[in-house]
């Protein structure tokens, strides 16, 4: 019989469950007959097998394969495997079912798209109806695709289940399953990596049964089973080995390593059934997998489980477990015994530089300090620059130069311009505490302690610092998640530009505010022409992802044999020892230097030439901007250097002969097209590189017009005073209040929406969202979801990182100048990406949620809930006498208004404003200890509340803006003074007004 597919079935203890898995086989749309059924009986103890030979004796197809011993899942599968006599092979769980159009579907796929594998839909099945939580490969089945670069469909990597896929029988030599509790994720990810195509369809259904019953299945309630501890780790730590083999999907096995231990874990620390020896020896297998994973990993976790993650890299096994182990069940949460003693020490120290600042501000000049830097090794690109500039231009400023000494070659560079500090010394940290500007062209490197936190305890002692941004090349790649204002990591106040279509993408894509980002040009590009130039090509192409050893990671993972077997080497080899170039280099008496990306230079002693003509570069010798400004000719790849060539009006070329495998595999297109906005032409094989050289010595190395233009296009700011723009900009930010101040005025007047969730007023505006909160409300994480009106643009739209927008009030908080106009109140901007968006979901994270990961205690914050405890039981009992309670809180208003409101609480009383069983009804929350009427004149309108049916405050305020600006309740004020000038209370319902009714009736946007 010639069977169109094999399902192998493993079976043990099953009883209960195996004929609605049967039946799902038997009742497919292609027939029994045209399907190989194998049962693999694993010797189990129930009466599993007598039902499954009842479906044996009534369809010949389906054939019972004995085990002699329980061996387990992965064993019995690969038994099944043995046997199988179709094309395609699928595999069923005995306890799960499928849908009756699974085979036909499948096969159809493989018929139409040529695919190496199909994978359809995985749901979950329970009898109680109860819906679970899929992991990140739920969003693959949105829609059906055909999938040709697993980089961009990254949520492939979670499609971990073996059962949801359809295989060639020339897959078998992959589908080797290990004896493990999770034997499907080393296979399923193998498959994955060597298919190049697959094909996803949401047209039939994996039915996954979560036994809700005592009878759990093998991996239901994994972090409970002791055994699954060992298998979880030593599987992902043999997923972390495979990147030898699949060194360019290390991005993808980081995201899944990273994702899929942190729970467990976590739980390891907490679980009593380990001794120390054994947490420590998983612990350390952990780390070992962990220890290189990128920023763009981590960026996709919460910031909290980017702290637990960078501890495992950084920490001991004995600092981790004290960290996150000390929790027990009468001990609730635990105390950090050591980042207790570290943070004291830190404390201490900054206590101590901010005493000592304060004699160093009696001298004038300490009074305005810029600290500038790139990297603590590094004076040689935009910070050595524009400090450059700034000591010869503007000495007025006390500007100061961060590095570090032992780097004699940059640091001998800038010494002689004076005020270079030693990067990390005691001045370092003193300059830091008494600096106005922080300007940096690589980020995180210039603060000696975690910025967030210096802010957020210091900031009311030391100078108003502004954070400045140089960059350190040219963007033409999306690169939002690293750079943009939602990286928690960032504190930009300006954002520098190089050309004005960066300024373009970067304003519109990285969520940073009007004033934020502004177009200057580079520092460096001050000095480019600083020099004449040689009689000398330049030859500099980037990197590729793959082929070489990152320098980032310790372990070998990629071979030199990959390296010198690949495409690139091959080329460039080929290039370097072309005959014809040589023997131009030769007549012309022009010499080439080949300068490979920093990334490259571990192999530089794999390249050789007999020729003198060309020198192989070695970066130890050689400096990037001297080698750009000496050449006649820039032959490039990808290589950012090319923007600095063309600013220069040089020619230049883009030797681009694995551009589709480039951008599939290393970087992902931005705005810049190369063959559209590129400054020369793109050239694909050897011939033409050699051929555009000969005919650039024939044009004496002349810049053809199209490319003129477009650089001159790109670089509307051509010109020596980049460095000076920048210096204006940065002086500009000292008024960047009233920039902020407009927006939100303009925001208040012309919202057209507005709903209140958490406590929080959220306001949406254009592509702005402003969130105000009540000045004295803790306010921590807020959390904001977008979803595109199109579901599609989830996945293809540049900015899909947006659609999770989670972010900490205080960094986005506009209003901490005390000149602002609304310095009064706490008000936080958020710019939306610029998609059509279907629903907006926005709220707070609470803290009580974040404990749940961190579990650390605050003592201070304790200490403070308590006295604001005391302090509220305090005013329930004074609220029963309204003037002692008011003037209790003086602070809240100030003396005049204190006096007001005693007036106003009369009046409203008095003229029967406030309807108390209303208040109390509608808001259950409301204290009944207080005086309701107090409640509401402090509390109840900043937290979205009416005191009756007739007023709405919100719409007393939007109609009598004036009433704003005086501070006052709007229902004290109409107490007092609306009443007598027949002011409205509330909306004439003949009008319509789309963003009252939202306001009062929606807690989301549409």
């Amino acid at each position: 019989m010639n069977y169109k597919i094999s399902v192998i079935i493993p079976v043990y203890n099953v009883e209960k469950y195996i004929r609605d898995c049967l039946d799902s086989i038997v009742n497919q749309t292609i027939g029994i007959e045209n399907i190989e059924v194998i049962v693999v009986n694993d010797c189990t103890p129930d009466n599993s097998m007598e039902i499954v030979g009842e479906y044996a004796e009534k369809y010949p197809s389906i054939k019972i394969v004995e085990h002699e011993f329980n061996q387990g899942l992965g064993s019995a599968r690969n038994t099944g495997l043995k046997h199988v006599t179709a094309d395609y092979i699928s595999f069923i769980d005995s306890d799960d079912f499928i849908s009756e159009n699974t085979y036909e579907i499948c096969l159809e796929k493989f018929k139409k798209h040529h695919c190496d594998f199909v994978i359809y839909e995985y749901d979950y099945y329970s009898e109680s109806g109860k819906k679970y939580p899929r992991n990140p490969s739920g969003k693959l089945f949105d829609n059906d695709k055909l999938i040709e670069d697993i980089t961009k469909t990254p949520e492939i990597i979670f499609a971990t289940s073996a059962c949801n896929k359809i295989y060639p029988k020339n897959f078998i030599p992959l589908l080797n399953f290990p004896s493990t509790l999770f034997e499907d994720m080393i296979v399923s990810t193998n498959v994955t990596f060597n298919a190049k195509k697959i094909y996803i369809t949401n047209n039939c259904r994996y039915y996954y049964r979560k036994r809700e019953s005592e009878n759990n299945s093998i991996t239901d309630n994994y972090l409970e089973k002791i055994e699954s501890y060992y298998d979880w780790f030593l599987i992902h730590y043999k997923l972390y080995t495979i990147l030898e083999k699949y060194p360019d999907y290390k991005p993808l096995i980081d995201w899944m390593n990273a994702r899929d231990t942190r729970f467990f874990l976590r739980s390891l620390m907490l679980k009593d059934d380990f001794s120390h020896k054994e947490r420590k020896e998983m612990f350390y297998i952990v780390k070992e997998y962990l220890k290189d994973i990128s920023e763009d990993v981590l960026i996709e976790f919460s910031q909290d489980w980017i702290e637990f993650l960078s501890d495992v890299q950084k920490k001991s096994y004995w600092k981790f477990f004290i960290k996150y182990g000390f929790y027990r069940k009468k001990i609730k949460p635990k105390i950090d015994v050591i980042s207790i003693y570290q943070r004291a020490f830190e404390i201490l120290e900054i206590s101590i530089l901010i005493f000592i600042s304060f004699f160093y501000k009696l001298n004038l000049r300490n009074r305005e300090i810029w600290l500038i830097i790139e990297r603590e090794n590094e004076a040689k690109d935009n910070g050595y620059r524009f400090f450059q500039y700034m000591r010869e231009n503007h000495r007025e400023i006390n500007s100061y130069y961060l590095i570090n000494k032992n780097y004699k070659k940059d640091y001998n560079r800038i010494k002689p311009l004076g005020n270079v500090i030693q990067y990390g010394s005691f001045k370092h940290k003193l300059y830091f505490v008494l600096s106005r500007k922080l300007i940096c062209a690589h980020k995180n490197i210039i603060e000696p302690w975690n910025y967030r936190k210096f802010k957020k305890s210091y900031q009311k002692f030391v100078p108003t610092k502004k954070y400045v941004f140089l960059q350190h090349g040219i963007i033409g790649n999306d690169v939002s998640n690293v750079l943009g204002k939602r990286n928690p990591n960032n504190y930009f106040d300006l954002f520098i530009c190089g050309a004005k279509p960066e300024y373009d993408f970067i304003n519109a894509n990285f969520g940073y505010l009007p004033g934020e980002v502004t177009y200057t040009g580079l520092a460096r590009f001050d000095y480019l022409s600083e020099s004449t130039t040689k009689k000398q090509i330049l030859l500099m192409p980037t990197w590729r992802n793959g082929i070489v050893q990152p320098s980032w990671i310790k372990n070998k993972i990629v071979s030199d044999e990959k390296f010198l077997n690949s495409k690139y080497y091959k080329t460039y080899q080929n290039l370097i020892n072309n005959e014809k170039l040589i023997a131009l280099l030769e007549k012309n008496d022009f010499n080439l230097i080949f300068y490979p990306h920093y990334e490259i230079q571990q192999y530089l002693k794999y390249f050789f030439t007999d020729s003198d003509r060309i020198t192989i570069a070695n970066k130890d010798f050689y400096d990037v901007q001297t080698l750009l400004i000496e050449s006649k000719l820039l032959i490039s790849d990808y290589s950012s250097v090319h923007f600095d060539f063309a600013y220069m009006d040089k020619p230049l070329i883009y030797y681009q002969f694995d551009k589709d495998d480039f951008f599939s595999k290393h970087y992902k297109k931005g705005y810049f097209s190369y063959e559209k906005h590129g400054f020369g032409p793109v050239l694909e094989t050897e011939d033409e590189v050699v051929a555009f050289v000969e005919k650039a010595f024939e044009n004496n190395f002349a810049v053809e017009d199209e490319y003129r233009r477009r650089t001159n296009e790109f670089f509307i700011l051509k010109d020596t005073k980049n460095c000076e723009r920048i210096y204006n900009e940065i002086i500009s930010l000292e008024n960047y209040y009233k920039t902020t101040d407009d927006l939100i005025t303009e925001i208040f007047e012309n919202y057209t929406e507005k709903f209140n969730v958490e406590g929080l007023d959220v306001y949406r505006y254009n592509n702005f969202l402003m969130y105000v909160a009540d000045i004295k409300m803790k306010v921590n994480q807020i959390w904001l979801h977008l979803y595109p009106e199109d579901p599609n643009d989830l996945f293809d739209n540049n900015n899909n990182k947006f659609n999770y927008l989670d972010f900490y009030f205080e960094d986005f908080n506009v209003t901490t100048d005390n000149r602002s106009e609304y310095k009064n109140e706490n008000i936080a901007l958020v710019k939306l990406p610029d998609i059509e968006t279907k629903i907006v979901t926005t709220g707070k994270i609470r803290d009580k949620q974040r404990n749940r990961i961190s579990f650390k205690i605050n003592i201070k914050k304790g200490i403070k809930n308590m006295l604001s405890k005391l302090k509220y039981n305090i005013f329930c009992v004074t609220s029963k006498f309204p003037a002692l309670y008011i003037i209790l809180n003086i602070n809240e208003t100030g003396v005049k208004n204190a006096l007001i409101n005693i007036k106003g609480h009369k009046a409203i009383k008095k003229n029967n404003l406030f309807d108390i069983d209303f208040y109390l009804k509608k808001y259950s929350n409301v204290k009944s200890g207080m005086d309701p009427l107090l409640h509401y004149i402090y509390h109840g309108f900043k937290e979205g509340k009416k005191p009756s049916n007739e007023f709405d405050g919100d719409y007393y305020l939007k109609k009598y803006t004036a009433v704003k600006k005086s501070n006052l309740n709007p229902l004290v004020h109409y107490s007092l003074y609306g009443i007598n000038e027949g002011r409205e209370i509330n909306q004439d319902p003949t009008k319509e007004d789309y963003s009252y009714r939202l306001s009062n009736y929606g807690s989301k946007s549409k």
